[in-house]
């Protein structure tokens, strides 16, 4: 950036009662384009009466050019901040994130960022700005999660617009949120309640019912399953991708891109349906639609399981309840959390409820075949070699 010129500024003295002294000058600016522009400011320096003398306001007046005459002072951006938000971040960040997160941060934008924050010039947002807007959501009624989401996105946006050079800083840094509030309990189901469930779904929606409780999958990795991915000669499955509204891509994070010992049950569960399915090639999907494309899973949960449910007078769950059983009861069986981590992919152990020793191997298949003990024996379904099932039309959900 080419330093502006040597000024001095000019000063006079507006007011009559009050009089105060006035200055005008030329201040670098970032505009739209990119490009760097002079325009000029007005700035009330103080009352006469403070300052004394018109040297003494010309000496003040020479210390606020001092950094622009030396050229340390930053251009300003006089871009706004829709302007930034729909012309440079929408189009060249959001695209990177996963298809969830850009779904999730959409209506965040519509809702609780534009709307205040739009016409705003992008530095001229300050800290005090970014609580107050954060603390009025709260009054709001905004939960306590929608809020932190907020500040998530707008400390985002915000660190792009400081690693692009139109900020100096970024005023979200050091906000504020109220204590977390007590988490609600998750609902997990019991061994029996799983049973249950599993003697009143029809296929295929018993067997994916079963795979995610014996196996700790969340959805997005559940019916983003191929069948080169599970070794049935060693008991073994490869979680490679998830799956969200019909868009694959890689698991949550490093640690989801992990291997699941399967056991005996979850492998016989596994077979019976390879032998009833009508597509099975290595990159068929394990459960899919009729035309092989990805099942939507809010269609299963909301058209079966949860009627289900309703049925057995079992409390509504949603998928990741079954997630959470698997982790519950492992638990419950004793198995170290550090198993239970390795198994569920998690990057933080406090999310799999505590620290202990480092998983082996061993340890991890060990626990994988007590829980399906725990769920399907000694009262619940048995499973008999796999067999090819003479053709059933069975009812698919989209």
């Amino acid at each position: 950036m080419t330093r502006s010129r040597y000024q001095t500024g000019s000063l006079f003295v507006r007011g009559k009662r009050k009089k105060m002294y006035v200055a005008r000058f030329y201040e670098p600016v970032i505009a739209s384009d990119g490009q760097t522009q002079q325009v000029r400011r007005s700035l009330v320096l103080g009352l006469v009466a403070e300052i004394g003398s018109r040297r003494d306001a010309q000496n003040r007046l020479m210390e606020l050019l001092q950094p622009i005459n030396l050229g340390l002072s930053k251009p300003k951006v006089v871009l706004t901040f829709r302007e930034f938000v729909e012309e440079h971040w929408r189009l060249g960040v959001l695209p990177l994130f996963k298809r969830s997160t850009q779904v999730g941060y959409t209506p965040l934008l519509k809702l609780h960022l534009l709307p205040p924050l739009g016409s705003k010039v992008l530095s001229d947002i300050t800290p005090s700005q970014v609580q107050a807007l954060l603390g009025g959501f709260a009054k709001d009624g905004a939960s306590w999660y929608t809020v932190r989401n907020v500040r998530n996105l707008l400390s985002r946006i915000l660190r792009s617009a400081v690693e692009w050079g139109y900020l100096q800083r970024n005023p979200v840094a050091g906000a504020k949120l109220a204590p977390r509030p007590l988490g609600t309990k998750r609902r997990f189901l019991s061994a029996e309640e799983i049973r249950k469930l599993a003697a009143a779904l029809k296929e295929p929606y018993r067997s994916m019912m079963l795979v995610a409780v014996l196996t700790g999958l969340s959805r997005g990795e559940l019916f983003a399953l191929r069948w080169e991915v599970i070794d049935f000669e060693k008991g073994l499955l490869h979680v490679r991708e998830a799956v969200y509204e019909g868009t694959f891509g890689t698991p949550k994070t490093r640690n989801r891109v992990r291997r699941v010992p399967l056991s005996k049950f979850a492998l016989e569960v596994l077979q019976r349906h390879q032998a009833r399915a009508l597509r099975t090639g290595p990159l068929d999907l394990v459960f899919a639609c009729r035309n092989g494309t990805p099942i939507r899973p809010d269609n299963v949960l909301k058209r079966v399981i949860q009627p289900a449910c309703e049925e057995l007078k079992i409390p509504r769950i949603g998928w990741h309840a079954f997630r959470h059983t698997h982790a519950t009861l492992l638990s419950e069986l004793g198995e170290p959390i550090k198993v239970a981590q390795a198994i569920l992919g998690h990057a933080d152990i406090q999310t799999t409820l505590g620290t202990y020793t480092h998983s082996v191997p061993e340890s991890e298949r060990r626990a994988e075949e007590r829980l399906a003990e725990l769920v399907l024996d000694p009262n619940g379904p048995k499973f008999g070699k796999a067999q090819k099932v003479e053709s059933k039309e069975p009812v698919w959900i989209q």
